[in-house]
């Protein structure tokens, strides 16, 4: 293949991808504001810490405290354990 093939092969991709991940994220979003159960936004933020992996660290960091911050008020070790892991793989993904 010629290399401008491979260019535009790879923006291609990559915009898919951007764009099926930035739409998902929207749709947790809206899911979050609908969903009348803490334990189920606690997992929905725990989703959304995971799709912020590869776009934006702090906001990843963010999610991960609110479903950590919920799942304490919940006394649910279980979600605790979701949101810590989360915010574990942001660490280590970060190094």
């Amino acid at each position: 293949m010629n290399r401008p093939l491979i260019i535009v092969l790879v923006i291609f991709l990559l915009h898919n991808y951007l764009g099926a991940q930035l739409s998902l994220i929207d749709s947790l979003k809206t899911e979050i504001q609908n969903s009348k159960s803490d334990v189920h936004k606690s997992k929905l933020y725990s989703d959304l810490s995971y799709e912020y992996l590869y776009l934006d660290f702090e906001e990843g960091i963010k999610y991960a405290d609110i479903s950590i911050d919920i799942a304490t008020k919940l006394n649910n070790d279980t979600l605790q354990a979701f949101g810590y892991n989360r915010k574990g793989v942001h660490y280590a993904w970060k190094r």
